[in-house]
């Protein structure tokens, strides 16, 4: 009977300490784990929504060039500064410029942005932020479009080219750029022009 009793008063006290303290340890485990797997895809989501939206945004200023392109009569390389890229001649006489400067205003994201500057226009207009640097590629045939007037050695053509696939037909390559991730993204587009698009000496 007195063995008993003792039996029944030590299920009546509970838990002892060192099993509260392993249940607890336990549930911090779960815990953490479980937070860190949720921190990791909130993670993975946003970078992947960033990626999208950057994709977006170097797509819509590829229509844009891709615009501008279908009327070209000529295309040429530039020779003035600042990081000009391209002069696209229309049959009118006209003619839009694109060209690559440096981030200088808080308001777009560097390393460097396009701006588009038409004949008609004072002041020229940026078109896509947040494009790479470093020089790249454009990945394909034919031959880059290289600024005229420019030596190898002070040449920069950072993330926006542009390659002449045939007479009438321009590739352009953007890389944009993922401050986030450090990461570059490649957009590309072909566009048959309306004239000889090879490049003029």
């Amino acid at each position: 009977m007195n063995g008993l009793s003792r039996l029944n008063r030590s299920f009546a006290l509970g838990f002892t300490f060192v099993e509260l303290m392993v249940a607890l340890s336990m549930t911090g485990v779960v815990v953490t784990l479980a937070f860190t797997a949720l921190q990791y895809t909130l993670q993975r989501d946003k970078a992947g929504t960033q990626l999208e939206s950057r994709q977006a945004e170097l797509s819509r200023a590829l229509d844009f060039i891709a615009d501008d392109l279908r009327e070209a009569t000529q295309v040429s390389g530039l020779k003035t500064p600042p990081e000009l890229v391209m002069r696209i001649h229309r049959a009118d006489g006209s003619w839009v410029d694109y060209f690559l400067v440096d981030q200088v205003d808080q308001r777009w994201r560097g390393p460097t942005i396009i701006y588009r500057r038409t004949s008609d226009q004072t002041s020229s207009q940026a078109l896509v932020d947040a494009i790479a640097a470093e020089d790249v590629t454009c990945p394909g045939e034919g031959d880059l479009l290289e600024r005229r007037g420019k030596s190898s050695s002070s040449h920069r053509a950072g993330g926006f080219r542009v390659r002449v696939q045939a007479p009438s037909r321009i590739k352009v390559c953007l890389w944009g750029h993922l401050p986030e991730t450090n990461e570059r993204v490649l957009a590309t587009t072909q566009v048959f022009t309306r004239g000889d698009a090879s490049p003029q000496p």
